[in-house]
């Protein structure tokens, strides 16, 4: 079970002018919001991990489905994942609608939008389900979403026009304080 260990300092080449992941592909730039959001899927990592080959996992999805003509990707979100207890999420579970907002928004604008370029509809037939329709079959369409660029950050601060500064997500960390050259 996590437990409280104390605070986490983190010192190196960030760029704290943004947190929104839509706006830049740069290490340092994601470093904060990768500690604080989730994805879709992973890339299998550490020790057990392969080098040599690309393995992708589940995150915030517990499992997923490819339909035999590969047009359509339908994924099952874990049970029970909420977003940190950070107003103004304040805890409330994760749906369906959270990762089609997110995955929409980078089809749409910013940096990542050449992921999305064979993506015809992404929507949400139920509080538990993300569904990707393709234009045409995309081999590895799932690497993407699995890589660090394609975190789920919550509408919330979109709207509020805070995602630049403020990063409340389904991760392990909560950001408390983020200070340029400190």
């Amino acid at each position: 079970w996590p437990q409280v260990r104390g605070p986490l300092r983190l010192a190196g080449t960030c760029d704290l002018r943004t947190f929104d992941p839509t706006k830049s592909a740069a290490g340092g730039t994601i470093t904060v919001p990768n500690l604080i959001y989730n994805r879709l899927l992973a890339i299998k990592s550490g020790p057990q991990a392969d080098p040599f080959k690309i393995d992708v996992v589940p995150e915030l999805a517990k499992s997923w489905e490819v339909t035999p003509d590969g047009l359509t990707y339908n994924f099952k979100l874990q049970e029970g994942v909420k977003w940190q207890n950070v107003a103004p999420l304040n805890g409330r579970a994760l749906v369906a609608d959270d990762v089609v907002f997110a995955l929409q928004r980078y089809s749409k604008e910013g940096v990542h939008q050449s992921y999305y370029v064979n993506v015809d509809s992404i929507s949400a037939p139920d509080a538990s389900t993300v569904r990707v329709k393709l234009k045409q079959p995309t081999p590895e369409f799932e690497v993407p979403l699995a890589s660090r660029y394609q975190t789920i950050f919550p509408r919330d601060l979109v709207d509020s026009g805070e995602i630049d500064k403020k990063v409340i997500g389904t991760g392990a960390m909560v950001l408390q304080e983020a200070s340029a050259g400190q």
